[in-house]
């Protein structure tokens, strides 16, 4: 029997709690009060109450006084994007995804196990099924999934045996209604080495799953090919999207074995850490309703920065200050909860697929990525270049949907992805387009938490202001970095009491000149418009 991690001393129950507070949240709960919470967890209304002020002070829950309840805050989507950046995999695989889904006229997707469910790293659409948009970061039980059907059909018996065992104690609901079709589903990847799904999880959509042979940074990756039920023909799943989808896995497999070693470790291997991590400032310490066990534990997972692959326990105390104790006790913690994974051989911690999952549902409920989605398309196309919708995140800008253009801007945007509010366009935008008074809040909270950007681009906000006066954006001209240029606009309107902006970023060699003021800037604006009208912002 697995056992029990709340019975270990160990254990950090208020952490733990925190980030049940987190989990709470589903796709179509945007909203949720402290009674909501305090419900669902089973913890009391003033535990509740303290935690919900912990993680909006980080960021993790944004109030909206409004409506006297919680959103889920940015800090919950920008915590998962190291993980993000250090699957190289995803980068190599993209491709041949998106060549696969719009074969298949479905959805190509690639995940990992988190605890009792399996979390999408990457998906590729080759269809706008209303019924089923996967995304990074969305959860998927195991047995009810071909892509969870298929981990287990790799996995090693007495893996298996342990992942099925903590499925049964911990999450019964999933093992009563999908175990007894798990030996069939054995069977069958046993005979063909891939996995079905006819419907189980969500009915309009029929899927198989292949996973790679191979295990990367000692984690199993499953491609996942789904495609709308009313698009299959009698055996079309089984005789002809299975064998492109495997055939697809192949030449993933092939390209992997050609990657030289030294390029990852190169890519991955920590660097000198800028300082403490991207929280802003705890407050003082007699704060008796700050949950500073909650605080640290987070403060943890954001050590992790983008190609970082794995951290040891004196990295996290070097860059938290914390005690070698007090690390080794949060690090178990969030190791038991999935949020990190510990190699025991390497003894040091990776992140895990928890930081992917709780950010989702924030993301999933956004329906303006959906809505400006083929309109971010259409413009990088038109421009060359990459086109980001992002939201602000404490002292930083983090991105919630890009369509990546030029190969030629090396720091390519991806979900998650976070950015000095000063550096760029897109937080001088931020900027120019809220009230008066919270921008000076703002302000303020940019010139003590990041006093060296506040010196070097602090004078830059003045002409920023002026910009948007007079032509509904601001630039930015290699600030944030060197090769590329960059221009923003926000939405007319806030969206669930949040300031949402677009960017675009264009190599620095293609906008000599006036390009990006009279060809790039009324383009964004255009596409703005667009976006607007068709989600009823005006």
């Amino acid at each position: 029997m697995a056992p029990n991690p709340l019975r270990n001393p160990q254990f950090a129950t208020t952490l733990a709690h925190g980030l049940a507070l987190l989990n709470c949240f589903k796709v179509g709960d945007a909203i949720l009060s402290n009674k909501d919470f305090a419900e669902r967890t089973g913890l009391s209304k003033a535990t509740v109450s303290r935690l919900t002020y912990t993680l909006a002070v980080l960021g993790f829950l944004r109030y909206d006084n409004s409506a006297r309840k919680y959103r889920l805050g940015s800090a919950a989507v920008s915590v998962g994007y190291p993980f993000l950046q250090g699957l190289r995999i995803r980068e190599l695989a993209r491709p041949l995804m998106r060549e696969l889904a719009d074969v298949a006229r479905g959805s190509v997707s690639l995940g990992i196990r988190d605890r009792s469910h399996m979390v999408y790293v990457e998906t590729a659409r080759g269809h706008e099924s209303p019924a089923f948009r996967p995304d990074t970061g969305a959860s998927l039980p195991m047995l009810a999934s071909a892509m969870g059907r298929a981990w287990l059909g790799r996995a090693e018996p007495a893996q298996r045996a342990l992942v099925l065992e903590q499925i049964r104690t911990r999450d019964p609901e999933q093992w009563d209604a999908y175990h007894a079709g798990l030996k069939g589903a054995l069977r069958t990847f046993g005979k063909c080495g891939l996995a079905l799904g006819e419907g189980d999880f969500e009915p309009a959509i029929h899927a198989v799953a292949v996973p790679l042979r191979a295990s990367i940074d000692s984690e199993t990756f499953v491609f996942n090919c789904g495609v709308p039920r009313v698009q299959l023909t009698d055996r079309m799943l089984v005789d002809e999207i299975a064998p492109r989808l495997v055939a697809m896995v192949e030449t993933v497999e092939r390209q992997l074995a050609l990657q030289p070693a030294a390029d990852d470790e190169a890519r991955l291997s920590p660097g000198p850490f800028p300082g403490r991590p991207t929280m802003d400032s705890f407050p003082d310490d007699d704060d008796r309703q700050f949950a500073f066990t909650l605080a640290r534990g987070l403060e943890i997972l954001r050590c992790f920065r983008p190609g970082e692959a794995a951290l040891g326990n004196k990295d996290f105390a070097e860059r938290t200050g914390l005690s070698k104790a007090t690390v080794s006790r949060l690090a178990y913690t969030l190791t038991e909860l999935g949020y990190l994974r510990h190699d025991q051989v390497a003894r040091n911690y990776r992140l895990g697929g928890g930081v992917l999952s709780m950010g989702y549902p924030l993301l999933a409920g956004m329906r303006i990525r959906q809505i400006a989605r083929p309109f971010m398309r259409e413009l990088a196309l038109q421009i060359r270049g990459s086109v980001s919708l992002g939201m602000r995140d404490q002292s930083n800008m983090v991105y919630v949907e890009c369509c990546p253009g030029d190969e030629r801007i090396l720091a390519r945007p991806d979900v998650g992805a976070v950015r000095p509010i000063l550096r760029m366009a897109m937080g001088r935008a931020w900027l120019a387009a809220v009230t008066p008074q919270e921008r000076e809040v703002a302000l303020n909270r940019l010139r003590v938490a990041v006093p060296e950007q506040w010196q070097l681009y602090g004078a830059q906000v003045q002409q920023a202001l002026r910009d948007y006066h007079e032509a509904g954006v601001c630039f930015s001209y290699g600030d944030m970095q060197k090769n590329a240029y960059g221009v923003a606009a926000p939405l007319c309107a806030q969206v669930d009491a949040e300031t949402l902006v677009f960017n675009c970023a264009v190599p620095a060699q293609s906008a000599q000149g006036r390009r990006l003021i009279d060809d790039v800037a009324p383009r964004l604006m255009a596409m703005v418009a667009n976006v607007e009208i068709a989600a009823g912002l005006r």
